[in-house]
């Protein structure tokens, strides 16, 4: 596994299930596996809440 000083491994804002991630694919031998934790952390754009449906079964 990369030790955590390195630049490819462990940052300092992690969770323990980022650290257990980051551990499985460094031990399945996934190059950049901290980078790939990294971007899965990286916030995404929020999704709509809700959906509005036309209704056919109403009229005008």
């Amino acid at each position: 596994m990369t030790q955590p000083d390195s630049p490819d491994g462990p940052q300092p804002a992690w969770t323990a299930a980022d650290y257990d991630s980051y551990g499985v694919l460094a031990d399945l031998g996934v190059p950049h596996a901290a980078a790939l934790v990294t971007r899965a952390r990286r916030p995404h754009p929020p999704r709509p809440t809700t959906r509005t449906l036309d209704n056919p079964r109403t009229t005008n």
